[in-house]
C-alpha cells in the first residue's frame, strides 16, 4: 500500500481555509433599499455563552445609522466560520462566537423628490 505525504504547508493553508471560510450564515432582508456607500455597513463581534443564557450583546443598537439619520436597517446577517464552530464544539456550546454584519436602508426620499 502507498502512503501519501501532506506537506506542512499544505496542512497550514487547509487549516487557514476552512478556519477563514463561512461555515454557515443566516440573512435577513428588508423591503427598504440597502445604503451603497461603505459607511452604513457595520460587523459586529458578538458571542453566546453557557449555551445562550449570556449573550453578548444582548441588544445591538444600530448607531451608524442613527448617526447618519437613516431611517432603520436593510439588511442583516449573522456568520460563523468554521474556526468558530470547531471552538464551540471544543468548549461544550459554553462560548459561541459570531459576526453580525448590517446594512443600514437609504435615506427616505425628501418631499417634491422622486
Amino acid at each position: 500500500m502507498k502512503r501519501v505525504c501532506i506537506s506542512p504547508l499544505a496542512s497550514l493553508m487547509l487549516v487557514l481555509l476552512l478556519s477563514l471560510s463561512s461555515c454557515y450564515t443566516y440573512k435577513v432582508v428588508t423591503h427598504a433599499q440597502p445604503g451603497g456607500d461603505e459607511l452604513a455597513t457595520t460587523t459586529i463581534h458578538a458571542q453566546s455563552l453557557f449555551w445562550g443564557l449570556i449573550n453578548k450583546p444582548q441588544v445591538i443598537q444600530t448607531g451608524p445609522c442613527d448617526a447618519l439619520d437613516l431611517p432603520g436597517v436593510a439588511e442583516v446577517k449573522v456568520e460563523t466560520s468554521f474556526g468558530n464552530v470547531l471552538l464551540t464544539f471544543a468548549t461544550l456550546g459554553i462560548y459561541c462566537p459570531m459576526r453580525i454584519v448590517y446594512k443600514c436602508s437609504k435615506p427616505c426620499a425628501q418631499s417634491g423628490e422622486l
